[in-house]
């Protein structure tokens, strides 16, 4: 199948988000994108392919609704304080060369609040970006999506995305949780040269670097 091949729906029946998360998914609301890619990159780097995605998504939204959208390191995106789009890497790696044979970007945007609401597990985090139905918004909002993407995936060497990325980061500066086997309570400093999340176990702070490489 070649690169660029790109699967769009109105619905899902099994989606699925980070760490095999469902993902919430109903019809008439939401847009559903799913984008075949084959690039010349280590797996390392794989994580800009999310990262390009998070700016391409704020970018669209903020052309359509005149919205400021946050972004979350480092797949999801915020307005006010409540999720309408979460973003999913998935990739085949090559064991010979450490790259990626091919990756599926997936992301999903709740354009509107469903019928009956979001429920009750989500209903404190999860928001749309209209209240009100717009003609033609989920297209409009689909190939905004599409062109920033492939625009910024084209220049991939260039690190384009940083500056659009590190300007939306949300939590800069504040305290946030780290779980991974046990809690932290480390300071989210920014961005550096590596996409990448870190955090240095030997200091007191226990700081977190958000990295661009």
């Amino acid at each position: 199948m070649p690169e660029g091949r790109i699967v769009i729906a109105g619905m899902q029946t099994q989606g699925r988000g980070r760490l095999g998360r469902s993902f919430f998914s109903p019809s008439d609301s939401g847009l559903y994108m799913s984008i075949l890619l084959r690039p010349d990159m280590a797996a390392a780097d794989a994580v800009k392919i999310t990262t390009a995605a998070a700016v391409s998504v704020a970018l669209a939204v903020e052309k359509v609704s005149d919205q400021k959208p946050d972004i979350k390191w480092v797949n999801d995106i915020y307005i006010n304080g409540r999720k309408i789009c979460g973003i999913l890497t998935e990739a085949s790696f090559s064991m010979e060369s450490g790259g990626l044979d091919y990756a599926v970007l997936g992301i999903g945007v709740n354009t509107y609040e469903p019928e009956g609401g979001f429920p009750e597990a989500i209903r404190d985090i999860a928001g749309p970006i209209f209240h009100e139905r717009k003609s033609d918004m989920r297209n409009r909002i689909a190939a905004e999506i599409i062109n920033n993407f492939m625009r910024l995936y084209d220049s991939f060497e260039e690190n384009s995305f940083y500056p659009e990325y590190r300007k939306r980061l949300l939590w800069v500066g504040e305290k946030i949780n780290v779980i991974r086997g046990r809690k932290l309570l480390p300071q989210c400093l920014g961005l550096m040269r590596t996409v990448a999340c870190t955090s240095d176990m030997r200091t007191a702070e226990k700081n977190i670097f958000l990295q661009e490489r």
